[in-house]
């Protein structure tokens, strides 16, 4: 008797496989990928559709409402281009990348440790390189804590200790009364609140700090003026310069007043005052200026380049077109012609020394002016010369693409020749003709089953194969080979009622005559008295016309509550 399941199929290995409607049966938000449910907006095997894997390479991977991510990259290597796709791209051990993308190694020899993926600076010590310039970080103002990170703090001379901005001295008249370095010298010290310094407050009726003695007072001291409700010396006072509320405001620069006139005290870091003119403060940005890189009047021009002043340090953005800076050196510029020059041709490092060739750079591209003797230029890249031995190269056997590669075998190129050496395994050379190779399988050819010359022979209702170079058949679809007998090949057809869809595989259904139109059993028809009323073959006809009260005479005919049936007749 067959077996009948419902959407699904029998495999012979008895597991189910089932069939294109079968995908209604998975849970909400999932779909049928080949046995199993799954939920492609979360799957890394199948993410936002079936066999589509998620797995970015050095990274561990995240699937996201159906789009393939990175979760977090794996140790040592970062996601630089913010491209999902191609994974975590970038290796953070170099001098472009090194502990983080973006962190570029600086100096005249930029290295990044492997081990700890910092920078190595080639300065003594704990000092950094700061473009080319060794500094203590931990204590230099320009450079607090990193590279370029001036510190400059409001009426204060700044400082650095250990790395972090800090007040070297408070500006006149003022102080720090939070002790907080990061607002500078935030507190007037002429007030009454803070009168000459920090939490010293005048009492009275009408509290007065002369701003000459910093001390409380119930009128102004000789040469003060009141301001207000302090007392002000306007002749050094720098918010009181020459008159009340006449602030000192210079550029870039912590102000003082001397003679009731605004003078510059100090200048914030990175910057001068070359033209020794108080009025417009400290003028020149020596971190960038090209008058004035570092100092007054130190010029920045390298030679045969665009010249850049970077944090006071003298340098180029770019090399004029055909020099290059070979040596390193920001100070003597782009000095290599790179035009003409076989040891920098093209760029710096870039030797000429093309192989078996005489070297030659025209326009900073290498080339050569002639081979030598058995040798050829068969690339076309005139940068590696003529890279190729024609009399032992198999691909270029006496000339440039005469290539030795025959099918299934092992050649040479003797003396600009070539010549077939051996055969591969299972393969031979059956038409003894030397330019298509070992042109037969002995494994698979029909024509040449395990030797040369042996052609399996045909058999009926089949197709006659060759496998590991013995002969064999497979059947025709819908016949089979039952007795087991080579010679008469695949005999039995398997749309037999004996043989349906497999040998030996009978159909016998109860009370019906089988069929077997298309390799699977049917009910071809049934006994009198009986019908298939649930239309499957594996039951047969299985409705009991003289008795089945739901299938009473006839299929559908169905006896009402209290009525049995007899005879094929419903009664009560």
């Amino acid at each position: 008797m067959g077996c009948s399941l419902p959407h699904a199929s029998l495999r012979g290995d008895g597991a189910t496989s089932f069939d294109a409607d079968a995908s209604r049966v998975c849970g909400d938000g999932e779909v049928r990928c080949g046995a199993a449910c799954v939920s492609t907006s979360t799957s890394l095997s199948h993410c936002g559709a079936c066999d589509r894997p998620c797995a970015p390479s050095n990274a561990v991977a995240r699937c996201e409402a159906g789009a393939c991510g990175i979760d977090r990259c794996e140790q040592g290597f970062g996601d630089c281009d913010g491209n999902a796709s191609n994974g975590c791209e970038t290796r953070l051990d170099t001098a472009m990348n090194c502990g983080a993308c973006g962190s570029r190694c600086e100096g005249s020899t930029p290295a990044c440790d492997p081990a700890t993926r910092m920078c190595g600076t080639g300065c003594p010590g704990a000092q950094s390189n700061c473009s080319g310039t060794c500094v203590d970080t931990q204590t230099d103002p320009a450079h607090c804590g990193a590279c370029a990170r001036p510190c400059s703090l409001p009426n204060a001379v700044a400082g650095c200790a250990a790395g972090a901005c800090s007040i070297a001295r408070c500006a006149d008249g003022f102080g720090d009364c939070n002790a907080n370095p990061a607002d500078g010298c935030e507190t007037a010290l002429g007030t009454s609140a803070n009168c000459g310094r920090c939490g010293d407050s005048c009492t009275g009726a009408t509290p007065v700090c002369d701003g000459a003695t910093r001390a409380c007072a119930s009128g102004c001291s000789d040469g003060s003026s009141r301001c207000g409700t302090l007392c002000i010396d306007t002749r050094i006072n720098a918010a009181h310069c020459g008159a009340c509320n006449r602030a000192c405001m210079l550029a870039s620069a912590t102000p003082r007043c001397a003679m009731s006139t605004c003078l510059i005290d100090v200048c914030a870091a990175g910057f001068l005052d070359c033209d020794s003119t108080a009025a417009n403060g400290c003028e020149v940005n020596a971190r960038s200026s090209l008058l004035h890189c570092g100092a007054c009047n130190r010029r920045c021009d390298p030679p045969n380049a665009v010249a850049t002043c970077a944090n006071g340090i003298c340098t180029y953005s770019m090399c004029d077109a055909g020099y290059g800076d070979c040596d390193g050196n920001p100070t003597n510029g782009c000095e290599i012609d790179v035009r003409s020059n076989l040891l920098h041709c093209g760029g710096c490092g870039r030797a000429c020394n093309p192989s078996n060739a005489t070297p030659s750079c025209v326009g900073g591209v290498c080339g050569y002016t002639a081979c030598a003797p058995g040798f050829a230029d068969c690339d076309g890249n005139r940068a590696n010369g003529c890279e190729v031995d024609t009399r032992s190269s198999p691909a270029h056997c006496g000339v440039c693409r005469r290539s030795c590669a025959r099918n299934n075998a092992t050649t040479a190129c003797r003396s600009s020749m070539c010549a077939l050496v051996s055969c591969d395994p299972s393969y031979e050379n059956c038409d003894a003709n030397e330019a298509n190779g070992c042109e037969a399988s002995l494994r698979d050819d029909v024509a040449h089953c395990g030797a040369c010359g042996n052609r399996c022979p045909t058999r009926t209702n089949a197709t006659s194969t060759c496998a590991a170079g013995a002969c064999s058949f497979v059947c025709a679809p819908a016949f089979g080979d039952c007795n087991m007998m080579d010679g008469d090949g695949c005999e039995q057809s398997l749309r037999d009622v004996a043989h349906c869809g497999a040998c030996n595989r009978a159909c016998n259904l109860p009370h019906a005559t089988a069929g077997c139109p298309a390799g699977a059993c049917t009910v071809a028809s049934c006994e009198m008295g009986f019908g298939n009323c649930d239309s499957m073959a594996a039951n047969g006809c299985e409705a009991d016309f003289a008795t089945n009260a739901n299938h009473c005479g006839r299929c559908g005919t169905r006896c009402t509550s209290g009525q049995t049936c007899v005879r094929g007749v419903c009664a009560p």
